[in-house]
Parts: structure tokens; C-alpha cells; sequence
């Protein structure tokens, strides 16, 4: 017997090593944890690479070089995490509501950790349900107004056809009339419906149709508050709107202001009285805009004394033309000037009459620039 057993305990023996053996040859073929993270990424299954990362153990001989890999892994996602989201908004824009959806499911798919991804999800899950909820409201409008201008026409059918010919059109007018009522009733939820949420465009619609198919205590209540609460709004508008425009022409004329006592500063009258007039146009009132006008009228005052001043000395001299540019500086600062604007009218006179000597007198010698008589220096 031993020699029989003997060959079979060898093939036994050596089966276990060459099983032992082809383990150890499948561990060496299986990928690592590296490998499928690799092949994860290229395939933008960031929650699966996410999720091995997690899964590491300490004993793995690759734990830290994964665990070093994070950020890199990390920031891949949210650069996918961005493409998605612009891809959205692209086919959003485009109105390709199905195609946006598609994007955001396949996405949340490979990275479902992805917190803008499921915050957008949800955002387009709502924006959707508000679309479906508006066609759906225009589509209830679109019947209640076509059976409203239906129901006429089959009573007149009605009226003119000899029975029993007019019995068709009889059951429609009524169907209709059955068909409005219940309508009316539709339209009265969906107008309170969006009195409530604020949407008083929309509850306008609503409830003026509800009330003029179904003239009901309730419908007209309803078109009451509507009414009441559109007035309200409509004074606060008027009060904003009043606040806003006061504020703006108290900054306008503080600015105003400010750029007329610069112009009074420097010396420059004449854009100092033109401001002080848009300052008047304005309304500007109180301590600040009198205290300038005062300071306005002294600096007037002083300078036209000194142009008449400075053009009494130029006429006396002589010089007719000098003296003439002073008291036209002068209406300049002080339109209203009579005194200024009857010397110029006096210096047009002398240049007018100087003028006519020198053409009389062209082989002499140049008459000098000195008043004639009867035009007395001022």
C-alpha cells in the first residue's frame, strides 16, 4: 500500500504548491487602489476616487501616497464641478430644460458629493416647477377665454335654428356654461393663491376673469383686496419715488453750492451768479445759500465799483475802447446794470464818432483817442 500512497501524497503536495503559487501570481495581477483612483479620474468618477481615499487603511503600503493625493483629487472635482454647472447654464440659456437635467443627473452620478451640483439640482427641480406651473396657468387662461367667447356664439346658434336642429348647440351653451363656472372657481384659488405670495400681476389676471364669468361674494371680495392692496403699493412707489427725487436735489444742490463758492473763491463772478441762479431754480433755501448769496452780492458790489472805477480813469485817458471792455465786464457780473449799460452804449458812440474823423482827416495825422465833445467822461 505505501508505495500506492507514496506518488499521491507527491501530486497532492505539488497541487497545493501550484495552487499557493497562482494566488500569489492573481494578487500580483490585481490592480492597486492607485490604479483604479488613476482610472476613476480619467473617467470623472470623482466620488468613487473620493470615497477609496476614505476607505484607506493605515496597514495599505500606498495609505500615505494616497492620502497626499486629496487636494490634487479635490480640486479636479470642483474644476469638474465648475464645467457642469457652465454647461447648465449654457443649455439653460438655450431653453434645453431636458438637456440641463440630463447634465446635472449624470454629474451628481460621478460626484455626488458635489454640494453646488445638488444645490443646482434643486434650483433647476424648482425653476422647473415654476415654468410647468405658469404654462399651466396660461393654459387654464387660454380656455376660460376661448369658452367665454364661445358661449355666444352657440346661444345665437341656438336662437336661430328651429328646434329640435338647435338642441346640439343648446347642450354646448350649457356644457360651456358648467365648463366657465368651474373654471371661475379655478381661476378664484389660483388668484388668492398668488395674492398671498406677493404676484399681484398674476392675481389681477386671475381674479378680474374669475369675477367676470362668476360674479360671486367671494370672487368680488377678493378683486376688493386685490384693489386695496394695489393702491397701497402704488403710494409707497409714489413715496419712494418722492424720497429718491428729494434726495437727489438735496445732493444736487450741496453740489451746486459747493461749486459756486469755489467759483466765488477764484474770483469768477459770472459763473458764481449763473450758479447762484441754478441754485434759485433749484429751490436751495436756508443759513447756507443766503449766507452766499450775501457773500455774492458784497463781492459784486465791490467789484463793480472797482470796474467802473478802473473805466472811469481808462475813459479820461483816453482809452475808449479799455474803458468800454470794463463796463461790459461789469453787465457781465450785473446784467441788470443800467449805469454799465448806458457807458457802453457812451464809448460806442465816441468809437463810432472817432472813427468818422479819422476817415475825414486820412492825410493828417491820427486824431488821438480822447471823447469828443458833448461826451462827457463818466
Amino acid at each position: 500500500m505505501r508505495p500506492r500512497l507514496f506518488p499521491a501524497i507527491i501530486l497532492a503536495a505539488l497541487c497545493l504548491c501550484l495552487a499557493g503559487g497562482c494566488a500569489r501570481i492573481s494578487l500580483l495581477l490585481q490592480p492597486t487602489t492607485m490604479d483604479r483612483i488613476d482610472q476613476w479620474l480619467e473617467e470623472d468618477e470623482y466620488g468613487l476616487a473620493l470615497l477609496a481615499l476614505e476607505r484607506v487603511k493605515g496597514t495599505d503600503p500606498e495609505a500615505e501616497r494616497l492620502r497626499a493625493r486629496r487636494p490634487e483629487i479635490e480640486a479636479r472635482a470642483r474644476a469638474y464641478e465648475e464645467r457642469v454647472l457652465r454647461e447648465v447654464k449654457a443649455r439653460l440659456a438655450r431653453d434645453d430644460w431636458y438637456g440641463a437635467s440630463e447634465a446635472l443627473d449624470a454629474a451628481l452620478e460621478k460626484y455626488p458629493q458635489g454640494k453646488r451640483l445638488e444645490q443646482a439640482d434643486q434650483d433647476l427641480r424648482r425653476r422647473q416647477e415654476e415654468k410647468l406651473g405658469r404654462l399651466d396657468d396660461r393654459l387654464l387662461l387660454l380656455r376660460a377665454e376661448h369658452l367665454e367667447k364661445s358661449l355666444p356664439v352657440y346661444r345665437d346658434i341656438a336662437r336661430v335654428e328651429a328646434p329640435p336642429k338647435n338642441l346640439k348647440a343648446r347642450w354646448r351653451a350649457r356644457r360651456i356654461e358648467f365648463e366657465l363656472a368651474a373654471i371661475a372657481d379655478q381661476l378664484l384659488d389660483r388668484g388668492l393663491k398668488r395674492l398671498r405670495s406677493g404676484d399681484l400681476a398674476a392675481a389681477d389676471e386671475f381674479l378680474t376673469l374669475s369675477a367676470r364669468l362668476k360674479d360671486t361674494p367671494a370672487a368680488r371680495q377678493a378683486l376688493a383686496r386685490l384693489r386695496g392692496i394695489q393702491a397701497e403699493r402704488a403710494r409707497r412707489v409714489k413715496l419712494r419715488v418722492e424720497k429718491k427725487t428729494r434726495k437727489k436735489k438735496t445732493r444736487r444742490i450741496a453740489e451746486t453750492l459747493e461749486a459756486a463758492r469755489r467759483a466765488l473763491a477764484a474770483g469768477d463772478l459770472v459763473r458764481a451768479r449763473r450758479l447762484a441762479e441754478d441754485l434759485v431754480t433749484l429751490g436751495a433755501s436756508g443759513t447756507a445759500a443766503e449766507a452766499f448769496q450775501a457773500d455774492l452780492e458784497a463781492a459784486t458790489r465791490r467789484r463793480v465799483a472797482e470796474l467802473f472805477r478802473e473805466g472811469s480813469i481808462l475813459y479820461r485817458g483816453g482809452h475808449i475802447e479799455e474803458a468800454k471792455a470794463r463796463w461790459e465786464e461789469v453787465l457781465r457780473i450785473d446784467p441788470d446794470n443800467s449805469l454799465a449799460r448806458s457807458h457802453v452804449e457812451r464809448a460806442d458812440r465816441v468809437l463810432r464818432k472817432l472813427q468818422e474823423l479819422r476817415r475825414r482827416d486820412k492825410k493828417g495825422p491820427p486824431a488821438p483817442a480822447e471823447a469828443p465833445r458833448g461826451e462827457a467822461a463818466p
